[in-house]
């Protein structure tokens, strides 16, 4: 499995650490997450039923990926295909984002 575009985010006591999997051009690309109590690690990834966060059909996206969290957590950017297949452009999404116990979702 291809992973790519890991951003970061402390908060409060907890590290999450989202990444994007598979290929950008496929149905399969999607925005999962892992959470660490220390920066060093280790990582969890995210358990059913969150993960990924983002996968295609959520929010009538296709192959949404490539996600970067705002300096306080609230917000998620990430981009998907414009046209609902691999050969449509690509466009920028902003969505909220909750955290609940290192839980992340998208209300």
């Amino acid at each position: 499995m291809d992973l790519e575009a890991p951003t970061l985010h402390l908060k409060e006591i907890k590290y999450h650490l989202f990444f994007s999997s598979n290929c950008y051009s496929s149905p399969q690309y999607d925005v999962s997450y892992a959470t660490a109590d220390d920066v060093a690690g280790p990582y969890t990834k995210s358990g059913y039923p969150v993960v990924p966060l983002l996968v295609t059909g959520n929010f009538g996206l296709h192959s949404p990926g490539g996600a970067d969290v705002d300096q306080h957590g609230n917000k998620i950017a990430f981009h998907a295909n414009l046209e609902g297949n691999s050969s449509s452009p690509r466009g920028m999404w902003v969505a909220s984002i909750n955290e609940n116990n290192g839980a992340v979702s998208i209300p």
